[in-house]
């Protein structure tokens, strides 16, 4: 693919021109751009995969980190979505800042993300799944901080995380009386 082999010319200028031709072509032809930055956050080395486990975590790679940015740009939350839910640390880490850069130009769809990564946080034995669980986390904590003095932004971020820790917790609605649940509802009600 052409966009990923202008990215890993190691070139500041490139990956400006990259994002800035990607973002203004979208703007006409959504969906062509959006298979293509699709396309360009799915790509993976074959050769990490076979050899070189540490390399997951070492770097964005140029061209991920180009089509995070187009994706936030042009408002393509589920781009975003699948760049938050990668293996590589360091790729989650720029998906998370262009999230919350998305988040705070839409506030409502910003959740709406938010909401969707939160609910795939739990697997199928009822444990958190970390790469998700961290992203959702750091997603939720910049929100957080960033507007912690908005009642509307806590009870929004209090109703997306609610059932996550009452899963968490194993806590079962039918049986509060007993003591187990009632600290397991204490617990939840401190969390939140």
């Amino acid at each position: 693919m052409l966009c990923v082999q202008l990215a890993q010319i190691h070139d500041q200028r490139m990956e400006e021109i990259l994002i800035a031709g990607l973002t203004e072509y979208g703007k006409d032809e959504h969906k062509k751009v959006q298979s293509i930055v699709e396309n360009m956050l799915k790509q993976e080395r074959w050769v990490r995969n076979i050899l070189k486990r540490k390399d997951t975590t070492a770097q964005c790679p140029v061209w991920k980190r180009v089509a995070i940015n187009v994706a936030s740009n042009l408002n393509m939350s589920k781009l975003l979505e699948i760049a938050l839910v990668d293996p590589s640390s360091a790729v989650r880490a720029v998906a998370i800042r262009h999230a919350f850069i998305y988040w705070r130009r839409e506030r409502e769809a910003g959740f709406e993300l938010l909401e969707d990564l939160v609910n795939r946080t739990i697997g199928f034995w009822g444990l958190p799944i970390p790469k998700i669980f961290a992203s959702s986390l750091g997603f939720s904590l910049l929100v957080l901080f960033y507007d912690f003095k908005n009642t509307n932004t806590i009870t929004k971020l209090r109703r997306i995380w609610g059932r996550n820790i009452e899963q968490l917790l194993l806590i079962n609605p039918g049986r509060l009386g007993g003591t187990s649940e009632r600290i397991k509802s204490w617990v939840r009600t401190t969390l939140l």
